[in-house]
């Protein structure tokens, strides 16, 4: 049995006034006796209060993590189902940002080149996504909390430098602080970077915040996920 050192210093306590002790009368015997059960219960008590407040961190680190699990299940039963951000109006699988229902492609297929994902949107009777200005750094914002790195292909196409909407026939503002930084380049420069997505990248959201637009080559990415983005128009 391990002794504590409270528990060692006590018993020689003890040893020492064994003498004593034998040499006490019954009512000296009884107050000894008494002593040692206050002391005993002193030691339960402290006991006791160390044992509570350990059991309550326990409890609250647990009740904390439960609430964590149960949220986040919460969250991807959401968006399994569709009702994430879901208003009167949206289709089951599309979330809502302001008057805007958008999705993400729901293919295993994640590479898609922006021919693919307008024909993707376009098949299932919606458009390669147009957001609004006021809603596109929001969007960013919960693509990347729900995908995570995950650029998304947007409605657009220029000739690197312009680039218009297909649906309406909007233009993009080149001084719109949406685009990413040194976006839009020049026509001599663009190259062929003529399609628009929109850049969902945890380093241009923290480490170095920029707009979310960007442009690239219409083919599909050597790397990383790039999705359809749908809305419902």
């Amino acid at each position: 049995m391990a002794w504590t050192y409270s528990g060692i210093i006590l018993l020689l306590g003890l040893l020492s006034h064994t003498e004593y002790v034998n040499s006490c009368d019954d009512e000296c015997k009884d107050d000894l006796v008494q002593r040692f059960e206050n002391l005993l219960d002193k030691k339960i008590n402290v006991l006791e209060k160390k044992l509570t407040l350990k059991m309550e961190h326990i409890n609250n680190t647990l009740t904390q993590k439960l609430n964590d699990i149960l949220e986040n299940m919460e969250k991807i039963n959401q968006y399994m189902t569709g009702a994430d951000n879901e208003v009167e109006g949206c289709p089951a699988g599309f979330f809502n940002m302001s008057t805007q229902c958008f999705r993400m492609s729901n293919k295993s297929e994640s590479q898609l080149s922006w021919l693919e994902a307008k024909t993707e949107c376009e098949q299932e009777g919606f458009i390669l996504a147009q957001p609004d200005e006021a809603v596109a750094v929001d969007l960013r914002k919960y693509l990347f909390e729900s995908f995570g790195n995950s650029d998304a292909w947007l409605g657009a196409q220029g000739d690197g430098s312009t680039f218009v909407f297909a649906h309406g026939g909007l233009a993009l503002d080149n001084a719109s602080p949406l685009w990413y930084t040194g976006l839009p380049l020049t026509s001599s420069d663009a190259g062929t970077e003529r399609c628009l997505m929109l850049h969902v990248d945890e380093y241009a959201l923290t480490s170095h915040p920029t707009g979310p637009y960007a442009t690239s080559p219409c083919s599909k990415a050597s790397f990383g996920p790039r999705f359809a983005l749908c809305e419902v128009k």
